[in-house]
């Protein structure tokens, strides 16, 4: 098969990792393409607007599209009107990013993203799709939060195959399958350190969103447990990935996130390094979790801490937005407090937690068994019919 992997970003390489597995360790040969240089020195295969001709030969010779963070119908698009956006708007965008940073373009005016992306969607149409293998691939925000009812009704209808890199995000689509995150555990940065000086625990947190993420609860627990023992805490943000990769593996402790109830790329990487990771987990979680704990004989290594109530998930997108702050309770600091005191002073807890998750990321994370179970799934993909 030859498979090709378009998303709008390489977040956490994903799509990268997903590429170098297949044609390393497969039959079958892979492409990514990214439109978007991709933040933190992610790595890079091929940028869709730098070789418009190569993608579009791609397009047409590859046998699997996969498609991340991939809509087809909003209020105002529909997958049968092609090329749709102005052409002076595209030309427009064109010449600042030629200028400019697309990163910071971005950041200023949040729409250039979304129409520049929308348009280069429009590269497949119905047309394309019918004669490919297609699966779709969502990662968090594209899925929980820019996501219209429409597009969902729009692929739920036509019975898309769906991954998701997280577990948390399976109600939102039907044919929906958890897809774990790849990793290269072998490589160098994802390995643990052969020894750590443990006379300061340092705790790290790499923060995406710091509001949505509840760091607050963080900081304010670190700042009491400082009254107590000799810990430190580490915040890595705006940081090149292997930089952030080598500052994580110094660290005893990890924390994720208290909202989005998966784990995702900041535990894995922790996993990795031998670090227990503290991470709010839901229900939905919880069993996909449980399952692949009884599947793989290894018990669940994370540490769940927060108020078992957090926000819905509309609630958590305003706070994205900026539009509320985040509700932070007792219990979300409580739990966050008994659990790292209890890892601060329990080395061997902390020890046995960290051997624990990487047995967990090498069993489940590791690139060379995601890319098997990928291909068992382009494998039995049918094609898709859109009408």
């Amino acid at each position: 098969m030859k498979i090709l992997n378009m998303a709008p970003s390489n977040l956490c390489n994903i799509s990268t990792n997903l590429s170098h597995g297949i044609n390393e360790y497969t039959v079958h040969t892979c492409r990514s393409v990214t439109l978007t240089p991709p933040p933190c020195e992610f790595d890079t295969d091929i940028l869709w607007r730098a070789n418009d001709a190569l993608v579009a030969q791609l397009i047409s010779e590859c046998d699997v599209l996969h498609l991340n963070a991939w809509y087809f119908v909003d209020q105002e698009l529909k997958l049968k009107i092609l090329n749709n956006a102005p052409r002076f708007v595209i030309h427009g965008l064109a010449r600042l990013y030629d200028k400019y940073d697309f990163a910071e373009v971005s950041s200023a005016i949040p729409t250039i993203s979304a129409i520049w992306w929308r348009y280069y969607m429009h590269s497949l149409n119905k047309h394309t799709i019918g004669k490919k293998k297609v699966v779709l691939q969502y990662h968090g925000g594209d899925l929980r939060r820019l996501m219209s009812k429409a597009d969902k009704n729009f692929i739920n209808k036509h019975g898309f195959k769906v991954l998701v890199s997280v577990p948390d995000l399976l109600p939102q689509l039907k044919n929906t399958q958890w897809l774990p995150i790849p990793v290269p555990t072998d490589e160098e940065l994802f390995k643990p350190l052969t020894k750590r000086d443990d006379k300061i625990i340092k705790i790290v947190h790499t923060p995406t969103e710091r509001e949505a993420k509840k760091t607050s609860v963080l900081i304010d627990v670190v700042d009491a447990l400082k009254r107590k023992y000799d810990v430190e805490l580490i915040i890595i943000e705006n940081t090149p990935y292997k930089e952030c990769l080598k500052l994580k593996r110094e660290a005893h402790i990890s924390f994720d996130n208290i909202e989005f109830g998966s784990y995702a790329g900041c535990s894995i990487e922790a996993m990795c390094h031998e670090q227990p990771t503290l991470v709010y987990l839901n229900s939905v979680s919880q069993q996909q979790i449980h399952k692949v704990s009884e599947e793989i004989g290894i018990e669940p290594p994370f540490v769940n801490v927060g108020d078992p109530k957090q926000p819905s998930i509309e609630y958590l997108n305003r706070v994205i937005e900026g539009k509320a702050r985040n509700i932070v309770t007792e219990k979300d600091f409580k739990s966050v407090y008994e659990n790292l005191e209890r890892l601060i002073v329990d080395s061997t807890l902390r020890k046995e937690l960290g051997k624990r998750g990487r047995q967990w990321a090498r069993r489940v994370h590791d690139v060379k068994v995601v890319v098997k179970k990928l291909i068992d799934i382009y494998e039995s993909l049918s094609f898709t019919r859109v009408m």
